[in-house]
């Protein structure tokens, strides 16, 4: 857990996580970092670089919210880079009633920065090959391959980005009993409300199956990103990529 730090760079470079990490009522769970933060205000915030890292072992989160193979929860993070990593470890979650956001890499990446700054975040080379499941009948979920959820407030002056560049989803996606919206993406699960805000997805692709049993009315799934709501002034770009999945629902 790493919060409001100015100037504050961290490494982690050639390490892995092989525990077994199983949490009960903890809110933001990640194999290598659970929670890291910044107050709005802070210009000169955290940067965070992954090189040649691997998550070998399950993640287990019962009542958890935000849940990600290398970090649960980024919210007002300068920097955030990966290179040539992998989450191997299969995630499980079993939530009554939260709302929840799950990935293979990230479970939740957010901000509501107000302050005129360029935040780049990239991530290179970067896989995940173990299967994500949701169970428990939360309240929603948006899961995805690598990122659950990409959720910014509309309006404040800055060029924010995201670059996913030749990287993969071979987990299998399973989401049962949500109560409300659902939404799957095999890489991104949810971007909405994300305003100046620029997203490029470029030489990736999606192998994995995705099974959904919910609503019909309330289940949205993308091979890619499953939803994109309310991105006022952004750009999205996707190039050279593939989605190979097989997707079953009960919604016929």
């Amino acid at each position: 857990f790493a919060v409001n730090n100015s100037n504050l760079t961290i490494n982690i470079s050639n390490s892995n996580n092989d525990c077994l990490l199983t949490t009960t009522n903890v809110q933001k769970v990640g194999g290598f970092i659970g929670s890291v933060l910044n107050n709005k205000n802070i210009i000169n915030g955290t940067t965070i670089n992954f090189t040649n890292c691997e998550n070998h072992k399950e993640i287990k989160s019962s009542n958890g919210s935000n849940v990600g193979g290398f970090i649960g929860f980024v919210f007002n993070i300068l920097n955030v880079s990966a290179e040539h990593c992998e989450n191997k470890g299969n995630i499980l979650i079993n939530n009554t009633g939260e709302n929840i956001a799950v990935g293979g890499f990230i479970g939740f990446f957010t901000d509501d920065m107000n302050v005129v700054i360029d935040p780049k975040n990239v991530l290179t080379g970067t896989n995940n090959s173990g299967s994500v499941t949701v169970e428990g009948n939360p309240s929603t979920a948006t899961v995805g391959g690598l990122i659950g959820a990409i959720h910014e407030i509309d309006g404040y002056l800055r060029n924010y980005s995201i670059q996913i560049i030749n990287c993969s989803n071979n987990g299998e996606i399973n989401v049962t009993d949500v109560k409300n919206d659902t939404q799957i993406g095999g890489l991104i699960g949810n971007m909405t409300k994300n305003g100046y805000f620029n997203v490029e997805i470029k030489g990736c692709s999606n192998k994995a199956t995705i099974s959904a049993f919910s609503s019909p009315n309330t289940c949205i799934v993308g091979g890619l990103i499953g939803w994109v709501s309310r991105n006022g002034r952004s750009n999205l770009t996707i190039s050279d990529c593939n989605n190979c999945l097989l997707y079953t629902s009960d919604a016929a």
